[in-house]
């Protein structure tokens, strides 16, 4: 084949050691150890996502993990989960949406039962551990039914693999559902259908959506108009009876008065007090140096560049080390919100992109939290991740902490490693963008929202801060910045 002669005429004439990317056999010995695989850091909400890594051996029983107890609505999601039917976990930002579902996958995957893992995008993807859902279908590009039958040409082009895995998958967890249209999922349930000669909408199998419709919504290209925008809104969605499952509890806000008024603004209401609730943040302190969050990529890149040049010293740069095919390791660095080149000074303002956890006498402890922001006091040597060295961090909240290297992966929807990046888990923290942001929990940022262009963005972007002392808006927030999707609010309502 054309492309596997390609790959063979790169490896005669260029060496891992020159390109920086190694074979995947090779992971076994790599710099991680891979003791092994370890994964307990957190995902969205502040919970832990099956392809983050992290500091637990997974020989531990669960039992026996010190792992926190579910919430009333998460353990009543996942009841139902166990039930067989198909579900949508969903619930505003802090409600431990990811935590849950990592839960339920390893569970299952614990009673070796047939789960396949996937997500709308591919930084969601990294995140749950699995594929993009385009990837996993096999099904191109494709968006709708008409483009789908255009695409497949009567399954001359699907894989015998793409066909293999997805006759054999019994459940299917679709992260970040709110961003597939309607017309998507439509053609995802036919696309089933179709290869497992079903007659039942998803071929019969058991899907279980997350997201919340409130934050993310759909890309719809300019010269296209859905027949159904959401994917609440598709005639499968109806045919299989999804059962919606709201989680309630909110583990990243605690303040009351600033919980009530996100509940309010993540429907599109700011009302007066409201208005001047938030008033009271335009301009507040946070110190020196603070995390600003902007919604487009061009202020951030700006504003990080600008912060690591007006500091003295030596700038270091490090390279990951990668292992894989070009092309997934390419997928993985777009999604992952580490740079594979990392420049960094002493001084520098950073933030944790993983979580750590110790875990002893069956409990488990925190060493550091992805979203947890700090000053870099201590590089490495040398110009690339070393098992034995670390970028020291000050966090912002007190104590050091030691961001040793971790990987990051791109698997394919049946869970096989298909590429990986071991880099240090920090990057530049003098801005970030709402949509980086989401997921994490800050204890402070000065956020800018003059510039929000969609329905939910300025919701995403206040509820990363874990308190209203921790919030400094850059402007004042007016009914013309937060608004929602009129469909999603009916949605939640009907529920």
């Amino acid at each position: 084949m054309k492309g596997a002669s390609s790959v063979q005429r790169m490896q005669r004439t260029r060496t891992p050691r020159e390109t920086g990317i190694q074979p995947l056999p090779n992971l076994r010995t790599a710099l991680v150890g891979r003791r092994r695989r370890r994964r307990d850091d957190a995902g969205a909400d502040g919970a832990s996502s099956p392809g983050a890594g992290g500091e637990r051996d997974d020989a531990v029983p669960e039992a026996e993990r010190g792992e926190p107890h579910l919430s009333p609505s998460q353990t009543r999601a996942a009841e139902a989960v166990r039930g067989g039917g198909s579900v949508l976990i969903t619930g505003p930002g802090g409600t431990g949406k990811s935590y849950l579902v990592e839960r339920i996958i390893a569970n299952m995957r614990e009673r070796d039962e047939a789960v396949a893992v996937c997500a709308s995008t591919g930084i969601a993807a990294v995140n749950v551990g699995g594929s993009t859902i385009h990837s996993y279908l096999g099904t191109m590009l494709s968006g709708d039914k008409r483009e789908w039958e255009r695409d497949i040409v009567c399954g001359e082009s699907l894989h015998p693999a793409v066909r293999r895995r997805l006759q054999f998958a019994r459940t299917i967890v679709v992260d970040e559902i709110s961003m597939l249209t309607g017309d998507y999922l439509d053609m995802m349930s036919e696309h089933l259908r179709w290869v497992c000669a079903s007659s039942e909408p998803f071929a019969g199998k058991q899907m279980i959506f997350v997201g919340d419709f409130l934050q993310l919504p759909p890309v719809v290209p300019r010269d296209k108009k859905p027949a159904h925008t959401h994917a609440f809104e598709a005639d499968s969605w109806h045919e299989v009876g999804v059962e919606t499952h709201m989680l309630t509890e909110n583990h990243r806000q605690t303040d009351g008065p600033f919980l009530d008024h996100l509940g309010r603004i993540r429907v599109g209401d700011l009302d007066a007090a409201g208005a001047a609730f938030l008033k009271e943040r335009v301009g507040a302190d946070l110190g020196p140096d603070p995390l600003k969050l902007y919604t487009t990529n061009k202020s951030v890149d700006a504003e990080n560049a600008a912060g690591l040049r007006k500091l003295p010293g030596l700038r270091r740069i490090y390279h990951s080390r990668d292992y894989g095919s070009p092309g997934r390791l390419a997928q993985l660095k777009r999604s992952c919100l580490t740079p594979s080149t990392l420049a960094l000074r002493v001084g520098a303002k950073v933030m944790l992109t993983r979580n750590k956890y110790d875990y002893a006498n069956g409990a488990r402890s925190t060493r550091f939290v992805n979203g947890d922001r700090g000053t870099v006091v201590s590089l490495p040597d040398g110009a690339r991740p070393e098992a034995d060295q670390a970028v020291e961090v000050e966090l912002d909240v007190g104590g050091i902490v030691r961001a040793d290297p971790v990987a990051w992966e791109v698997k394919n929807a049946d869970g096989d490693v298909q590429a990986t990046m071991v880099q240090y888990p920090v990057r530049l923290a003098y801005a970030v963008t709402c949509h980086k942001a989401q997921g994490m929990s800050l204890s402070s940022a000065v956020v800018d929202i003059s510039r929000c262009f969609a329905p939910g963005q300025a919701y995403v972007a206040l509820s990363r801060l874990r308190t209203v002392g921790g919030l400094s808006l850059a402007g004042r927030v007016t009914r013309e910045h937060v608004w929602a999707d009129e469909a999603c609010v009916e949605f939640y309502n009907a529920r």
